[in-house]
């Protein structure tokens, strides 16, 4: 599933990509809770967790993973903007793919990121994350 080996690694663990945006998987949503995260699920099949301040779900449209993606962005800029301290973590079921995609949509708009260096990013951070920007060309469910 990796393009790479990566270390023993638990998904559960809160990834800090910048100071500011964090990556977790299902699970890691409560220890992101408890400490005062800001939490975004970016599954469409876990909209409704108790942990989650707000679903943006991605789904497998080219042109509506487009619009999550920004939709993401703005959310994270907006809440970083409004208060410099707050800390957002986003999850998917694993924080391998989605998530790390999202992380990838913010970086780019508003670090000005390319996005090899976006995923380059995240993966020293993530070494389990998958590289999945096809999905922005092709549709989410593309191979």
């Amino acid at each position: 599933m990796l393009e790479r080996p990566a270390p023993d690694f638990d998904p559960d663990e809160i990834s800090w990509v910048t100071p500011n945006i964090g990556i977790t998987d299902f699970e890691g949503t409560v220890e992101a809770q408890l400490t005062g995260c800001f939490v975004i699920n970016v599954a469409d099949e876990l909209t409704g967790n108790p942990y989650d301040d707000m679903d943006i779900p991605f789904d497998g449209r080219t042109t509506e993973l487009r619009n999550q993606m920004n939709k993401f962005a703005d959310v994270v800029q907006d809440k970083i903007t409004e208060d410099p301290e707050c800390r957002v973590v986003v999850h998917c079921a694993m924080g391998m793919e989605r998530a790390p995609l999202a992380v990838v949509g913010y970086l780019i708009k508003y670090q000005k990121m390319t996005i090899d260096e976006a995923y380059d990013l995240i993966v020293s951070k993530r070494p389990i994350v998958c590289d999945r920007r096809h999905w922005m060309e092709n549709g989410m469910w593309s191979w």
